[in-house]
């Protein structure tokens, strides 16, 4: 049976009465007192496009004031910042909102609640983000950087935000160069876990962070000049779980970049801006130094057609996989290069280059426990071989639009799991 489904809300009313500081002060965070004005947009949009019978207007206000804010306001349409694809905000759900309103409504959000457009980005425009408006944490989403961000006051240090507790450091769009940055840097407090440095002048990554910061959690180095990394930019960041550095137009990945961060859970080397160079391989072994990493977001590689059948070797924790507008081919998946990513639960090759049926024996014992895959968006796919979904066994949502599979394809091989499948 082929369905469309839209997401339900899930309240967080759990933040609804806490103290938080804003500005420096310490205020009662009641809903009246917070809300911010571009709630009322958000949720009118999202009750619209995404909402069920479950949607409730006032728990969406809640859940929406606390998102994060980026420094930018969130847009409804396709001019929005490449970096907001991604990360725990508003702005990154807005994007997917704009996505949705965008092409499956050609801009009309009643048209866009009935398309397959919705069904897919309604899940990362809701307040758990889906794999992909979040951010790794410890403790079930209160602790991600954005979050602790957003909530933890706003102090000036030199061209810096620093939080309360002095564990956020927020450098966006500080107009540091390569000659400031350390020098801004320098001064922050030494106890900083979150660095976020978007949005700058930087051609490199800077300097004895791992001196500065020795309890750095999280690097954001989004939307920089950055044309080249190497293993000694990251070493001594032991404690280090996110490191990202989206749009930036590095060509060429060391096989030991991440030697000095083991702890590492999340790697987002993404760009959202078609024609600019980008990497054409991932080394063999690329992950070793980080067995624990859990999420691993490459979007926008247009170089990338085929995996190092060992580049996942020993990911046992990995959930997430996702090379959306790469050229990936089905020969360019070795034989037993997913076997290790035992916990995966999200597979995602959206806008890629793949041709003919998706194979039989794509999907092995490993994939007991995906919930989520994607091949939207490859018109050469024409069909499905015997036996390609069958240890899908958890698998809630398949994604087959813009692709050649028909109706007569699915019948009889979709799981009974399954509650959202989208075709062309």
């Amino acid at each position: 049976m082929v369905r469309y489904a839209n997401a339900a809300v899930a309240v967080l009313g759990f933040l609804s009465s806490c103290d938080v500081v804003v500005g420096g002060k310490k205020k009662d965070a009641d809903i009246d007192n917070m809300a911010y004005a571009d709630c009322e947009e958000y949720c009118e949009k999202y009750g619209t496009v995404c909402g069920d019978l479950f949607f409730s207007k006032d728990g969406c206000m809640a859940d929406c004031r606390m998102f994060p804010r980026t420094d930018v306001p969130p847009v409804y349409d396709l001019s929005f910042d490449p970096i907001d694809l991604g990360s725990d905000t508003i702005n990154c759900r807005a994007t997917h909102l704009s996505f949705a309103i965008e092409f499956g409504g050609g801009g009309d959000v009643y048209q866009a609640r009935k398309s397959p457009d919705a069904a897919f980005h309604c899940g990362h425009a809701s307040p758990g983000g889906e794999g992909i408006c979040t951010d790794y944490d410890n403790n079930d989403g209160l602790n991600n950087p954005f979050r602790l961000m957003q909530s933890g006051g706003n102090f000036k240090f030199g061209a810096c935000r620093v939080t309360e507790d002095k564990k956020v450091a927020n450098c966006m769009r500080s107009d540091l160069t390569d000659d400031s940055v350390v020098g801004a840097l320098k001064v922050l407090p030494s106890s900083t876990e979150h660095l976020f440095l978007h949005r700058n002048n930087l051609t490199y990554v800077p300097e004895d962070i791992a001196d500065m910061f020795p309890n750095l959690k999280s690097l954001y180095l989004d939307g920089n000049y950055i044309a080249s990394v190497s293993p000694k930019d990251f070493d001594g960041l032991d404690e280090l779980e996110i490191l990202s550095f989206n749009e930036n137009p590095v060509t060429e990945l060391d096989r030991h970049l991440l030697r000095g961060t083991p702890n590492l859970k999340t790697f987002s080397f993404f760009f959202g801006v078609s024609g600019i160079t980008t990497i054409t391989k991932i080394p063999k072994h690329f992950f070793q130094h980080t067995k624990g990493i859990v999420n691993i977001i490459m979007y926008g590689h247009k170089g990338l057609t085929k995996f190092d059948k060992d580049v996942f070797k020993g990911l046992t924790e990995c959930k997430i996989i996702s090379f959306v507008d790469c050229n990936f081919t089905w020969e360019g998946f070795p034989k037993g290069v997913f076997d290790d990513l035992v916990s995966l639960e999200y597979f995602d090759f959206f806008i890629n280059n793949f041709t003919g049926p998706i194979p039989g024996d794509l999907f092995g014992p490993w994939a007991k426990n995906v919930f989520r895959t994607v091949f939207w968006g490859n018109p050469g796919i024409d069909g499905i071989e015997d036996g390609a979904f069958d240890n899908l066994e958890n698998v809630k949502k398949i994604f087959l639009h813009w692709t050649g599979v028909s109706a007569d394809d699915v019948a009889g091989v979709v799981p009974s799991s399954v509650e959202a499948l989208t075709l062309p």
